[in-house]
């Protein structure tokens, strides 16, 4: 999996992070950071499908795992566009999975268990306060046991 980085550090990463593993799947986890530094949806798309086009010409056949931007709690706060930016990026990954047989959506942003109410799931302003730890962007312990039982069943078909 990657992830934890800009895009473009990912890209940059690549060479050395990726192409030694010779993987089976690739899980790409972007978005959250890019906007720290001002990438446009589009520019961050641009930019993935890059990686992604890498990892299917270096390794035939390998399952790619796109995630849309992933609900934090840091930007439950922010009054600017960012809601805007998540839901422009998450049509474009969409759009991008459904042109490639290869790459699976997967939708952080609609984990039930990040929501106290099943209504609110995938309104990103209404995530779970308390699964957060003070920086408002790592789970606590709780957070994380959700996250994980969540990736276990996204990645079931190829544990």
């Amino acid at each position: 999996g990657l992830g934890g980085s800009t895009i473009d550090q990912l890209l940059y990463r690549y060479p050395r992070m990726v192409r030694p593993w010779k993987p089976r799947a690739l899980v790409l986890k972007v978005y959250n950071n890019d906007r720290d530094v001002n990438y446009s949806p589009d520019e961050i798309i641009f930019l993935q499908s890059r990686l992604l086009e890498w990892a299917r010409t270096d390794f035939p056949g390998i399952k790619l795992y796109v995630c849309d931007a992933q609900p934090l709690l840091l930007e439950k706060n922010r009054k600017n566009t960012w809601y805007y930016h998540q839901k422009e990026y998450n049509e474009l990954l969409e759009q991008y999975c459904a042109r490639h047989d290869d790459t699976t959506m997967v939708w952080q942003s609609r984990i039930p268990d990040l929501y106290t109410n099943p209504e609110d799931v995938g309104d990103y302003s209404k995530v779970r306060d308390d699964l957060f730890v003070e920086d408002g962007v790592h789970f606590n312990k709780e957070g994380y046991e959700i996250y994980k039982n969540f990736w276990l069943r996204q990645l079931d078909d190829i544990l």
